[in-house]
């Protein structure tokens, strides 16, 4: 029995050793799959870690550029405030004229809107029918003074279905759509207005 007793001693020598250089590789191995994990965590926290930094950094310029929004924003209502106030105080100062220099607006704008030789009539608000209506009839024949008043400022022509509206407020409107810009360049220095810049 000492050949088969030799024999298996051998035998397991050899798988000893074999177990053991198995054992050694597979922890090399382990090892390296942890340390390739370790380097591969690492590369993924660095990726996270410069993804996070850009998306803070979005968010920082968001945020500024949002300030910036509401800053602009804030001063165009102030301007626009401001710019309502100037045509307020146009519109009051023209209101506010006293009949004389109401009737020589008034005829100005007549001589503008009033096609002389087609027959129409006008509406003139109550307080300025006795002068300005009796002057726009001297001027202008062809006119007769409606019965119906005109409820604004100024005055409003009809010939047949059309109607020239000569009234403060329409007027105003149509200048401060074609003047605001102008106006916020003389009340606040830029060149066309834009608030923006």
């Amino acid at each position: 029995m000492k050949g088969i007793e030799a024999i298996v001693a051998h035998i397991e020598a050899d798988s000893r050793q074999e177990c053991g250089a198995l054992l050694q590789a597979a922890q090399r191995q382990a090892e390296e799959l942890r340390e390739h994990g370790r380097q591969k965590q690492a590369r993924f926290a660095d990726r996270e870690h410069e993804r996070m930094e850009e998306h803070l950094a979005q968010i920082e310029q968001s945020r500024r550029q949002l300030l910036i929004m509401e800053r602009r924003s804030a001063l165009l209502q102030a301007r626009q405030a401001v710019v309502e106030e100037a045509f307020a105080a146009a519109r009051a100062s023209l209101e506010g004229l006293d009949t004389a220099r109401r009737e020589k607006l008034y005829l100005k704008l007549a001589e503008a809107a009033v096609e002389p030789e087609k027959e129409g009539e006008a509406l003139v608000c109550r307080e300025d029918r006795a002068s300005f209506g009796a002057a726009l009839q001297r001027t202008y024949p062809k006119l007769r003074l409606s019965a119906e008043p005109c409820i604004a400022a100024g005055f409003l022509l009809r010939y047949g279905a059309v109607e020239v509206d000569c009234t403060l407020p329409t007027l105003l409107a149509q200048v401060r759509r074609r003047k605001s810009a102008q106006v916020a360049a003389l009340l606040f220095g830029t060149e066309d207005g834009d608030e923006m810049r």
